[in-house]
Order: structure tokens, then C-alpha cells, then sequence
């Protein structure tokens, strides 16, 4: 088992191969969501991050981040909560930052939106600043 410690909000490189489909694949950026608790389980709820585009933002679970030097992220990202997985703490190896404590809230929270039946559209905005 890994030696380190996600804990919530923080941004880790995750290994996310192999995947199939429309997964989000290789080496990731991803937000920790899992609730620090949890962390004797070996496993941890991630959210990836993937490079941001305009079209995100009609998507209400998809939570822009932009680079900046407290969450270490290399461009501006998007947080897309459709993408939520649970991965072992092998494939978690290295530490980037963290985000601001709202984005983890947000995410738990944005995640849901594609099992509604309706969805409310959120307003197109200029990135989180976190």
C-alpha cells in the first residue's frame, strides 16, 4: 500500500490507466473528495481534472479550476465530477497542492447532477479562482 495520505481538496498525480470508453486516461491531476475518515480504507474518491474548454461550463458538473500557484495546477483545468472514481492509494504517487476548501463542497455536491432526471444549467462564468 501507498505511504501517502490524500487528504480532501488536496490535487494528486493519479495513475488512471488502464481505462475503457470515454474514461479520463494516463497520468491525471485529480482532486481528492473522500472524506479524511476514510482514509484507513486504502482507497480514495477522486474527481480528475482534465485541460478547460467554454463548452464545460453549460455542464453543471463540470467545475472550473484556474492554475495558479496555491493549487500547482500546470493550465487551467476542469474538476469533472461525471468522471468520479474510487481508486486504490497505489495508484496515488504524488502530490500537487491543494484547492480551496468550496471546490471539494462544490464537487460533492455537482457529482449528483447527472443521476437527476433534470438538471438546472448553470450560468456560463469565468473560472473558480481557488
Amino acid at each position: 500500500m501507498a505511504t501517502s495520505n490524500p487528504k480532501r481538496g488536496e490535487v494528486w498525480l493519479v495513475d488512471l490507466d488502464p481505462t475503457r470508453g470515454q474514461e479520463i486516461k494516463k497520468n491525471r491531476p485529480v482532486v481528492v473528495l473522500s472524506a479524511d475518515p476514510i482514509g484507513s480504507t486504502g482507497q480514495r474518491i477522486i474527481i480528475p481534472l482534465t485541460g478547460y474548454k467554454l463548452s464545460h461550463d453549460k455542464y453543471p458538473w463540470c467545475v472550473p479550476l484556474t492554475k495558479n500557484s496555491r493549487n500547482g495546477l500546470s493550465k487551467d483545468s476542469t474538476a469533472d465530477a461525471f468522471q468520479i472514481k474510487c481508486v486504490s492509494m497505489d495508484l496515488i504517487y504524488i502530490t500537487i497542492n491543494w484547492v480551496a476548501p468550496i471546490i471539494p463542497a462544490r464537487l460533492a455536491t455537482d457529482f449528483r447532477a447527472p443521476l437527476a432526471n433534470r438538471y438546472p444549467r448553470r450560468p456560463s462564468k469565468a473560472h473558480e479562482n481557488v
